[in-house]
């Protein structure tokens, strides 16, 4: 009861919070699993100090280090590559907290199989549902674009905090800007504005 109680409490009051933006956070149990699955090794046996077998004996930390390096920079290619502009994740300032409307970040996403699939197909339910940018292979945050303020807000509402496999939806509204379209879009209203005042 208390579990129910503390999630509808989080659900009224998500999208007020301001959390800190990162997209290309991983925790070291997320890394520990990607790295795992790549090595195809256990991950027990990659966090054994004394493992041979398979690797070079470094030291756990240094497997890790490693591990998550390379996933960050496949995250970061893999988002830019479509059309997330990455530097609006950096441009905070204290005081400034422009957020997106339209765009909102998905975030303890499990490191499995399908994520993907399962997540596409939530979102796409709701009306206006545009784009979902999640690396296919290593996804642990994505982006879920929509087409109009109130599409968003609908969608953010309905799933933020809700179970996804095994653990909570946490979503954050994105920084402005993230998204190359909305940029586009943002500049068509501007010059739209702008035409109107002019007339």
């Amino acid at each position: 009861a208390f579990q129910r109680k503390k999630a509808a409490e989080l659900r009224a009051s998500s999208g007020t919070h301001l959390a800190s933006w990162n997209a290309l956070f991983l925790g070291a149990d997320t890394v520990a699993n990607l790295v795992s699955q790549q090595l195809g090794e256990a991950k027990a046996n990659l966090l054994s100090e004394g493992q041979r077998a398979g690797s070079d004996g470094a030291s756990v930390a240094v497997r890790l280090a490693h591990g998550e390096a390379d996933l960050v920079a496949r995250t970061r290619r893999f988002l830019e590559e479509n059309g997330v502009n990455l530097d609006s994740f950096g441009q905070r300032r204290p005081g400034s907290d422009e957020r997106s409307d339209r765009v909102f970040l998905v975030k303890n996403l499990p490191v499995s199989a399908g994520t993907r699939d399962q997540l596409e197909k939530i979102y796409a339910a709701f009306p206006g549902f545009e784009k979902l940018v999640l690396p296919p292979t290593h996804g642990v945050t994505g982006l879920v674009a929509y087409a109009t303020p109130q599409e968003a807000r609908t969608a953010y509402r309905r799933t933020a905090f809700t179970r996804f496999v095994d653990r909570p939806l946490y979503l954050e509204w994105a920084p402005v800007g993230c998204l190359d379209q909305e940029n586009k879009k943002q500049q068509q209203k501007a010059e739209a504005t702008t035409d109107i005042a002019t007339k």
